[in-house]
């Protein structure tokens, strides 16, 4: 109840901030051309994250079929979208993993080492636009948006105290290794640095038009935001980060909700179509 008022109180400040009918001119005016590459590249990053989660499971010793990495990697983020909360496919995917050689220990462990991964690479896509338009990133939010990276560098150091005693300890000392770690960053990367490049692709049509640089800087904060579990799939809270950064560059709230509604709808389409296909490709009761 509480994340369907806040998604219901996030759907009025969007009607509050952003004009209704600016907002569907902004669609509308978006090229079917631009929406076809965004599906396309929506599509291809789920696949690179499907990677992400086949190498971290075969990392934590089981045995996993790339079929099934792509059907349940799909599935996982087309649920993320729908349901309540953006943790549902997430957790669903735990649950079917531990049918695997993990055990449900090793699952949760290699759900949350996924879901770390991905939120590091995001402040880390950031942190590299801001090599080339630091004024968008003051130094307090620098650090901030470091500060999973140093996280996750700490937790590789210390991998063999923290995996000391546990019963998924060789799971963790697998999975904390720092080629394989240093592996799911470079996918993780090249996902969210896809992602930038598809909200640059919306927003072709906005005066003035963000520099890809500033997009790499300012989207990934809007996904972090999405990320939070406050709304129905992060919709809402995407739109109105979305208003927030791209104010920055003076982009239009309508523009920015326009390309992030745009956005969502296309990951929602690629994750339904790949989920579909990867279930006649793959079916379920082919568990590796």
């Amino acid at each position: 109840m509480l994340r369907i008022g806040a998604f219901l109180g996030l759907v009025a400040a969007l009607a509050y901030f952003a004009d209704l009918e600016s907002i569907w001119a902004d669609l509308a005016a978006i090229s079917p051309t631009s929406l076809a590459v965004a599906l396309g590249l929506q599509a291809f990053a789920i696949v690179l994250m499907s990677w992400r989660f086949w190498y971290l499971v075969r990392a934590a010793g089981a045995q996993i079929r790339f079929g099934t990495a792509h059907r349940l990697t799909f599935a996982a983020a087309l649920a993320n979208m729908v349901l309540p909360t953006s943790l549902s496919g997430d957790a669903g995917r735990i649950i079917l993993t531990r049918r695997l050689e993990t055990g449900l220990n090793g699952a949760i462990a290699v759900g949350v080492l996924d879901r770390m991964v991905g939120l590091t690479a995001l402040c880390l896509t950031a942190l590299l636009g801001a090599i080339f338009v630091p004024q968008l990133l003051p130094p307090v939010v620098l650090l901030l948006v470091a500060t999973p990276l140093l996280f996750l560098g700490v937790v590789v150091i210390w991998r063999k105290r923290l995996a000391n005693g546990r019963t998924t300890g060789p799971v963790l000392l697998g999975l904390l290794r720092p080629k394989v770690m240093f592996a799911a960053l470079v996918v993780s990367l090249l996902g969210h640095a896809i992602s930038a490049v598809i909200a640059h692709t919306l927003l072709a049509g906005q005066v003035p038009l963000p520099t890809l640089a500033q997009t790499f800087v300012l989207f990934p904060a809007v996904l972090l935001a999405a990320s939070l579990p406050i709304s129905i799939g992060g919709w809402g809270t995407r739109e109105v980060a979305a208003i927030a950064a791209f104010a920055l560059v003076s982009v239009e709230a309508s523009g920015a909700v326009a390309m992030t509604l745009a956005f969502g709808i296309t990951q929602l389409v690629a994750a339904a179509l790949g989920t579909a296909l990867c279930l006649s490709l793959w079916p379920a009761r082919a568990a590796t």
